[in-house]
């Protein structure tokens, strides 16, 4: 504890004779005498007579200076809190304007775009083709300046109206920013604490001087004296706002078991496997072997390599997805095709013998990225580089798919689609830079529902439900898992709650890829996600924020890929900088 310090020294003390180079020595505690009248010197003592009612110097110094350490310890204490109300709602408004800055340049750039895509389609019409206008030549001119005229006067408004809807959400977003109601919380608690804050002074009294109910934030290394009262004020106001948007778990009051993944074993592996599944009860795990599929059996954490090897697909298999109620699972990969394999022997999994591959399924131009199975099984869905999905009839008993439909809106690859827990709804992420939602039609179809507005110009490789009111989206050049939730049945971007990750080096951008999907448990509401080279334990806490637990898997390097069990007890990776299958535990601490 710091000590208060005397203004005076010893030397310049005068006693209440004025006797000089004289020691004071002796206080006295008489009533009706003040300040140096109390101050005694040996010459002083001489001429006293009687009883003497007073204490030594060095007693009056040791209970004053206590008395002010303690003080001062307090005020200290009172005065930081102070200055983390401040801190707090200074940290809040920086954030804010560099928000409203950001979306102030965006708004601008936008409508640079659109100023741009206008004179280009102006520009367009000063050119014209004598092929295609040749046929026209009978059509009275009048009559082709109205057709032409209402045509382009059509394109304009559709571009304008398409420009105008982005802009008025960005400034819809920025009024809201701006009528800040979290803002307006703080101000009024800091206010309203200050008028009741009482500092206990009175005499000989060693109470705190922060009075009950009154301080709304301490830091969190502050010895304060907050009572059960403060507590709670702080619980109303925590339901207010979404103070961080990492929550770390010293922060969290739960009682639950924190997780970390533990390597329990390594197996040589040199053939790329960009493609891993676990089976329905752990006892298999599928790995692709550039073209061709390994069965391993998996006991414990251990690989056991069973000599099957699968071939049927002509190039390197990118994923692999298990059924969980029999023995059968699906392929896809850069053959653009996806095949089909079932256990006919019901007695094992590891007879070379049993296993029986489907003919390829090819209604892809590009390569297969994701696979999917929905939870009754009858449907199978399928996102690729040629920038759709296909939705697949499954008989699994008969080991084959039959094609339904095309979903047609990406402009790019699509790298990861997640349904929700009713299989109602779908997301999907593409390089495209669009975050897609799809539900089923009134005929049990899906359909194209809406693009989520987002405010970050940036494309991702993985993408989750995490629960059917939000979804978590990672972005692919930062370090952070951008967060979406479901208000007015549109699901909205809330970068507040937005999950930071580890950064990583320039050389690391670049070598990470989508054949590594992320998987959410609903029952410990855990998603587990790699980015880069790291691969995290994201944990939903009780006020619905999401923090990262326990420690973070680092890899080599971004080329890793593998799977993640169902109950997410294991984790296998193939690592492709030490050519191995690893396989991390999860252990409860």
């Amino acid at each position: 504890m710091k000590q208060c310090q005397m203004i005076e020294s010893q030397h310049e003390l005068v006693c209440s004779n004025n006797h000089q180079d004289q020691s004071i020595i002796l206080v006295d505690l008489d009533e009706g005498i003040k300040k140096n009248e109390r101050l005694k010197c040996p010459s002083c003592l001489i001429s006293i007579r009687g009883k003497i009612n007073g204490i030594s110097y060095q007693e009056a110094i040791t209970k004053i200076q206590e008395l002010k350490d303690q003080l001062f310890h307090e005020k200290t204490i009172y005065i930081n809190c102070k200055l983390d109300q401040i801190k707090f709602f200074q940290d809040h408004l920086e954030n804010t304007k560099s928000l409203v800055i950001q979306k102030f340049e965006q708004i601008l750039n936008h409508l640079e775009l659109q100023k741009k895509t206008l004179l280009e389609l102006n520009q367009k019409s000063s050119y014209y083709s004598l092929l295609e206008e040749i046929d026209k030549i009978n059509i009275s001119n009048s009559y082709l300046f109205q057709i032409e005229k209402k045509e382009f006067i059509v394109q304009v408004r559709e571009l304008i109206h398409t420009f105008q809807k982005k802009t008025h959400q960005n400034v819809e977003f920025l009024k809201n920013l701006l009528n800040d109601e979290k803002a307006q919380i703080m101000i009024d608690n800091i206010i309203s604490q200050n008028e009741e804050d009482n500092l206990d002074t009175q005499e000989g009294s060693n109470q705190s001087l922060i009075s009950e109910n009154k301080l709304l934030y301490t830091s969190s290394n502050s010895q304060s004296l907050m009572t059960q009262n403060t507590n709670e004020q702080q619980e109303r106001l925590a339901s207010k706002l979404s103070s961080s948007s990492v929550i770390a778990k010293e922060e969290i009051n739960e009682k639950s078991e924190t997780i970390n993944y533990k390597l329990i074993s390594q197996t040589q592996q040199k053939e790329i496997c960009t493609g891993i599944a676990i089976n329905r009860d752990g006892s298999l795990i599928a790995a692709s072997c550039n073209n061709d599929i390994k069965i391993w059996k998996f006991k414990d954490g251990i690989l056991i390599d069973q000599k099957i090897l699968l071939k049927g697909h002509e190039s390197v298999v990118f994923c692999i997805i298990f059924s969980k109620k029999i023995d059968f699972f699906v392929s896809g990969g850069m053959d653009n095709s996806i095949r089909c394999w079932i256990d006919r022997n019901k007695k094992s999994w590891f007879s070379s013998h049993s296993w029986e591959g489907s003919k390829a399924f090819t209604q892809h131009s590009n390569s297969i990225l994701c696979l999917l199975l929905n939870e009754k099984e009858d449907e199978l869905l399928s996102s690729s580089s040629d920038h759709s999905i296909k939705i697949w009839n499954v008989k699994s008993g008969d080991n084959i798919i039959e094609y339904k439909y095309s979903l047609n809106k990406h402009t790019n690859q699509v790298f990861q689609i997640s349904l929700n827990s009713t299989d109602t709804e779908m997301v999907s992420c593409s390089e495209d830079r669009c975050i897609i939602i799809w539900s089923k039609n009134g005929n049990n179809q899906w359909e194209f529902k809406y693009i989520i507005n987002q405010d970050v110009d940036e494309y991702g490789l993985r993408i989750n439900y995490c629960s059917d009111d939000t979804i978590i989206w990672c972005q692919n050049s930062k370090p952070i898992a951008q967060v979406f939730r479901l208000e007015n049945g549109i699901f909205q971007h809330k970068p507040d709650l937005s999950i930071k990750l580890k950064p990583f080096v320039d050389s690391e951008f670049g070598s990470d890829y989508c054949f590594f999907p992320s998987k959410y448990n609903s029952t410990t509401q855990t998603l587990i996600l790699k980015q880069n080279k790291y691969i995290y334990r994201i944990k939903k806490s009780k006020n619905d924020s999401f923090y990262i637990d326990g420690d973070v898997i680092v890899n080599n390097a971004a080329s890793c890929y593998g799977t993640i069990q169902d109950d997410q007890k294991y984790i296998v990776i193939w690592n492709k900088e030490s050519s191995q299958m690893q396989v991390y535990k999860a252990n409860y601490e």
